[in-house]
């Protein structure tokens, strides 16, 4: 009679020889063997004669004296009344295993929340497909479909950017303010930006209103200029999430063109927010930020909330 790998927790004080895995090297082998996980957080494995039962290995760690061990062992018997031989597969802390199921049940849990919403918005037309509202027209194409591919690490953080939306801008509905988050992350990730940069820069430009429109003429979330949208290829600068795809885009344009001549992340960021608001050429022109009393308040009204945003962290995102 054979027994499948079963996944332990077994007491230090078992006669035990196990060679230390990483935790990496935990899962694998876990996964390889078919092992989900364990039923129990403890279980024990007894011998049906009574007494405990050895389990052989090659090496025994100092840490398994003092520690609570996940294993996961090979046991089977040659017959019904024979001992129970066990092997060990793999053997990590139970500290370590149980922190990485925490990061795992809370990264699943934020994306069945998040995929709940979304069905459960109340958005179909008269032909039955899905549909947003009037400021949110899904982008379509590769760009589209990508830019919602977000990673539970991103998803996890949706409802914290949705929080933060709504507060600034209060006469967003729930909804709303939730695809304004989820837009903002999803296409980050895509053009690999800070999204903290992208939530000051949106904060200082419209305050979050989709429809917001400058005594120029800049127009959306982040006041697209006319000319500017549509070299962005942004047909609508009042659908936010286009206006989104046209700002984050612009945004990681300059950020390549200044980051190359400039060598400096920080330097590159200051120099991005003076051609967004400027101009490239301007900035050209000047040989840096242009000494334009509204392009200097601007640089700094988005910096003063990154920094508040970013205050004791690194920004996520290498390429800022």
């Amino acid at each position: 009679m054979n027994l499948k790998p079963t996944l332990l927790v077994l007491s230090a004080a078992l006669p035990l020889a196990a060679q230390a895995h990483t935790l990496d090297e935990y899962l694998a082998l876990r996964k390889e063997h078919g092992v989900v996980q364990a039923s129990s957080p403890i279980l024990m494995l007894k011998n049906p004669l009574g007494g405990e039962i050895n389990v052989r290995a090659e090496k025994v760690p100092d840490w398994i004296s003092n520690s609570s061990v996940r294993m996961l062992i090979s046991a089977r018997k040659s017959s019904e009344f024979s001992s129970v031989e066990a092997d060990l597969i793999a053997a990590v802390s139970e500290f370590s295993i149980q922190k990485w199921e925490r990061e795992q049940n809370a990264a699943a849990a934020a994306k069945r929340a998040l995929e709940a919403k979304q069905r459960a918005k109340p958005t179909t037309s008269r032909s039955g497909s899905r549909t947003t509202t009037a400021a949110f027209k899904p982008i379509t194409g590769p760009i589209g479909k990508a830019a919602r591919q977000l990673s539970p690490e991103y998803v996890a953080l949706v409802p914290s950017y949705t929080a933060f939306i709504k507060g600034r801008n209060k006469k967003l509905s729930q909804a709303d303010a939730q695809a304004m988050a989820e837009t903002i992350l999803a296409l980050s990730a895509y053009y690999g930006v800070d999204p903290r940069l992208i939530v000051s820069l949106i904060l200082v430009e419209s305050g979050f209103d989709p429809k917001a429109r400058s005594h120029v003429g800049a127009q959306g979330l982040g006041q697209l200029m006319p000319g500017t949208a549509k070299g962005l290829g942004v047909s609508d600068a009042y659908n936010a999430e286009q206006n989104l795809f046209g700002t984050i885009k612009l945004v990681r344009k300059h950020m390549d063109k200044y980051t190359k001549q400039t060598g400096d992340p920080y330097e590159a960021v200051v120099l991005t927010l003076a051609a967004y608001n400027a101009g490239a050429g301007a900035v050209k022109r000047h040989g840096g930020v242009p000494p334009y009393k509204e392009t200097k308040n601007h640089i700094k009204k988005v910096m003063a909330v990154y920094e508040q945003l970013t205050a004791g962290d690194q920004p996520p995102n290498r390429s800022i």
